[in-house]
């Protein structure tokens, strides 16, 4: 499928992009890839994830094998969703994580 390639070319000239990599009140992030991504490969998923995991906060990648880029809309999407949704709910400072019922 056709896309703008803007966006790739902006961030590989510099333009708009410029990163506070000390930044020390940078969220959390989770830099996620499929095997098969041919949009976004998962070589350049790395090559990000090199230059952003400088940043003090947490930073993270993970590879979902066996999926295309349309990854959140394949059959078993819903491994993603918890996979991501597990790792934001673990980097949640400790005040704001939802309490958890004891199970009998």
């Amino acid at each position: 499928m056709p896309s703008p390639g803007r966006i790739f070319y902006d961030v590989v000239l510099g333009r708009g992009a410029r990163v506070n990599w000390k930044n020390p009140a940078r969220a959390p992030l989770l830099l996620i890839a499929a095997e098969h991504d041919r949009t976004v490969p998962t070589p350049m998923v790395k090559q990000n994830y090199a230059k952003q995991k400088r940043a003090p906060s947490a930073t993270d990648f993970h590879l979902f094998y066996g999926r295309s880029h349309y990854l959140c809309n394949e059959v078993g999407w819903e491994d993603v969703a918890d996979y991501c949704l597990d790792w934001a709910v673990a980097h949640l400072p400790s005040q704001s994580r939802p309490k958890l019922a004891a199970v009998a």
